[in-house]
């Protein structure tokens, strides 16, 4: 004979199941989560987009700010030129005399 096994078709002992009472408003939540997030990721869409705006313009400040830095004489090249300056200066009184 064969030997037949009953399977209890109650609600599991963790609350789970098809036959779960509460599944409608668990589900329902779910729902409601997922909205929020993807409200969440539309803000931070747009707000990432705004940030590459931001950063283009910074870019682009930064750019300028880095080609007017390249044309200002360094300290070496001021120095030299400060000491060109004097060597000419003696030169010119040194032949005065």
């Amino acid at each position: 004979m064969t030997k037949l096994t009953v399977i209890d078709g109650g609600k599991s002992p963790s609350g789970g199941g098809p036959e779960d009472p509460m599944i409608e408003a668990r589900v329902g939540r779910l729902e409601e989560d997922v909205r929020e997030i993807k409200a969440d990721i539309r803000e931070m869409r747009r707000d990432v987009s705004e940030l590459k705006d931001r950063f283009s313009r910074m870019e682009v400040g930064i750019e300028r700010i880095s080609a007017r830095l390249d044309s200002i004489p360094n300290v070496w090249q001021f120095a030299m030129g400060l000491v060109t300056t004097v060597v000419a200066v003696a030169a010119l009184l040194v032949s005065l005399r």
